[in-house]
Protein backbone atom coordinates (compact mmCIF):
# COMPACT_ATOMS: atom_id res chain seq x y z
CA UNK A 1 0.00 0.00 0.00
CA UNK A 2 1.67 3.09 -0.84
CA UNK A 3 1.80 5.69 2.18
CA UNK A 4 -0.32 9.01 2.04
CA UNK A 5 2.00 11.92 1.06
CA UNK A 6 1.06 15.29 2.89
CA UNK A 7 2.21 18.83 2.82
CA UNK A 8 4.20 18.49 5.77
CA UNK A 9 5.63 22.24 7.46
CA UNK A 10 9.30 21.53 6.57
CA UNK A 11 8.20 21.49 2.98
CA UNK A 12 5.95 24.61 3.26
CA UNK A 13 9.03 26.45 4.20
CA UNK A 14 11.15 25.03 1.64
CA UNK A 15 8.64 26.42 -1.12
CA UNK A 16 8.85 29.76 0.91
CA UNK A 17 12.24 29.75 0.67
CA UNK A 18 12.91 27.64 -3.00
CA UNK A 19 10.30 26.21 -4.88
CA UNK A 20 13.01 24.21 -6.44
CA UNK A 21 13.97 22.77 -3.27
CA UNK A 22 10.15 21.65 -2.42
CA UNK A 23 10.22 20.12 -6.03
CA UNK A 24 13.94 18.23 -4.75
CA UNK A 25 12.50 17.14 -1.38
CA UNK A 26 9.53 15.23 -3.06
CA UNK A 27 11.28 14.34 -6.25
CA UNK A 28 15.06 13.50 -5.65
CA UNK A 29 15.06 12.87 -1.75
CA UNK A 30 18.42 11.50 -2.36
CA UNK A 31 19.84 14.85 -3.17
CA UNK A 32 19.04 16.10 0.53
CA UNK A 33 22.29 16.06 2.78
CA UNK A 34 21.34 15.78 6.16
CA UNK A 35 24.21 17.22 9.21
CA UNK A 36 23.92 14.22 11.75
CA UNK A 37 25.39 16.53 14.04
CA UNK A 38 23.07 19.13 13.54
CA UNK A 39 20.21 16.49 13.97
CA UNK A 40 21.75 15.12 17.08
CA UNK A 41 22.15 18.62 18.50
CA UNK A 42 18.42 18.71 17.63
CA UNK A 43 17.35 15.57 19.50
CA UNK A 44 19.10 16.17 22.46
CA UNK A 45 17.59 19.88 22.94
CA UNK A 46 14.07 18.38 22.00
CA UNK A 47 14.76 15.82 25.21
CA UNK A 48 16.14 18.59 27.52
CA UNK A 49 13.04 20.86 26.80
CA UNK A 50 10.49 17.81 27.44
CA UNK A 51 12.58 17.11 30.63
CA UNK A 52 12.20 21.30 31.29
CA UNK A 53 8.36 21.53 30.83
CA UNK A 54 6.81 18.00 31.90
CA UNK A 55 9.28 15.72 32.67
CA UNK A 56 7.73 12.25 33.23
CA UNK A 57 4.37 13.76 33.64
CA UNK A 58 3.98 14.45 29.02
CA UNK A 59 3.66 11.54 26.61
CA UNK A 60 5.80 11.15 23.90
CA UNK A 61 3.59 10.65 20.36
CA UNK A 62 5.46 8.21 18.47
CA UNK A 63 4.55 6.71 15.34
CA UNK A 64 7.03 8.22 12.92
CA UNK A 65 6.51 5.97 9.97
CA UNK A 66 2.93 5.74 10.72
CA UNK A 67 1.92 9.55 11.06
CA UNK A 68 -2.12 8.42 10.76
CA UNK A 69 -1.36 6.24 14.14
CA UNK A 70 0.42 9.36 15.51
CA UNK A 71 -2.75 11.76 14.66
CA UNK A 72 -4.81 9.19 16.22
CA UNK A 73 -2.92 9.10 19.28
CA UNK A 74 -2.66 12.82 19.37
CA UNK A 75 -6.47 12.52 19.21
CA UNK A 76 -6.54 10.43 22.66
CA UNK A 77 -3.94 12.74 24.05
CA UNK A 78 -6.10 16.04 23.07
CA UNK A 79 -9.69 14.70 24.68
CA UNK A 80 -7.91 13.64 28.12
CA UNK A 81 -6.61 16.99 28.10
CA UNK A 82 -4.65 16.12 31.34
CA UNK A 83 -0.73 16.25 30.46
CA UNK A 84 1.82 17.54 27.98
CA UNK A 85 1.91 16.28 24.47
CA UNK A 86 5.48 16.15 22.89
CA UNK A 87 5.36 15.42 19.21
CA UNK A 88 1.31 15.90 18.86
CA UNK A 89 0.84 15.72 15.54
CA UNK A 90 -2.26 17.01 13.52
CA UNK A 91 -3.57 17.00 9.63
CA UNK A 92 -5.56 20.36 8.53
CA UNK A 93 -6.38 20.22 4.74
CA UNK A 94 -3.62 18.34 3.77
CA UNK A 95 -0.89 20.43 5.85
CA UNK A 96 0.93 17.88 8.75
CA UNK A 97 2.55 19.38 11.72
CA UNK A 98 4.48 18.03 14.46
CA UNK A 99 4.49 19.97 17.74
CA UNK A 100 7.13 19.65 20.07
CA UNK A 101 5.30 20.69 23.12
CA UNK A 102 1.86 21.27 23.73
CA UNK A 103 1.09 22.27 27.03
CA UNK A 104 -2.63 22.02 29.03
CA UNK A 105 -3.78 25.20 30.23
CA UNK A 106 -6.41 26.87 31.83
CA UNK A 107 -7.82 28.64 28.47
CA UNK A 108 -6.80 25.73 26.60
CA UNK A 109 -3.20 24.87 24.92
CA UNK A 110 -0.01 26.68 24.75
CA UNK A 111 2.08 25.70 21.79
CA UNK A 112 5.67 26.05 22.18
CA UNK A 113 8.27 25.83 19.27
CA UNK A 114 11.53 24.41 20.53
CA UNK A 115 14.21 25.98 18.45
CA UNK A 116 18.54 24.71 18.86
CA UNK A 117 20.20 27.83 18.34
CA UNK A 118 21.12 30.53 20.65
CA UNK A 119 19.62 33.29 21.63
CA UNK A 120 22.23 35.80 20.23
CA UNK A 121 21.62 33.57 16.78
CA UNK A 122 17.95 34.90 16.59
CA UNK A 123 18.66 38.11 18.21
CA UNK A 124 21.33 38.89 15.10
CA UNK A 125 18.72 37.18 12.89
CA UNK A 126 15.15 39.47 13.75
CA UNK A 127 15.40 41.13 10.42
CA UNK A 128 16.48 37.96 7.98
CA UNK A 129 14.59 35.46 6.30
CA UNK A 130 16.13 32.73 9.30
CA UNK A 131 13.71 35.28 11.89
CA UNK A 132 10.65 35.06 8.97
CA UNK A 133 11.45 31.17 8.81
CA UNK A 134 10.53 31.39 12.33
CA UNK A 135 7.51 33.34 12.55
CA UNK A 136 6.02 31.41 9.55
CA UNK A 137 6.85 28.16 10.96
CA UNK A 138 4.78 28.68 13.91
CA UNK A 139 2.29 30.73 12.22
CA UNK A 140 1.92 26.94 10.09
CA UNK A 141 1.64 25.19 13.55
CA UNK A 142 -0.98 27.98 14.81
CA UNK A 143 -3.16 27.59 11.38
CA UNK A 144 -3.03 23.39 11.39
CA UNK A 145 -3.96 23.46 15.11
CA UNK A 146 -7.11 26.24 14.74
CA UNK A 147 -8.26 23.98 11.86
CA UNK A 148 -8.43 21.53 13.89
CA UNK A 149 -9.99 22.98 16.83
CA UNK A 150 -7.20 23.51 19.08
Amino acid sequence: MASIQYLSKSRVLAAMQCPKSLYLKVNKPELQQLDQNVLETGNRVGDLARQIVGGNNGVLVGHDQELHKAVEQTAKLIAAGDRPIYEATFIHEGVLVRVDLLIPSKNGWQLIEVKSSGKKSFEKSNTSSKHKNLIADCAIQVWVLKGCGI
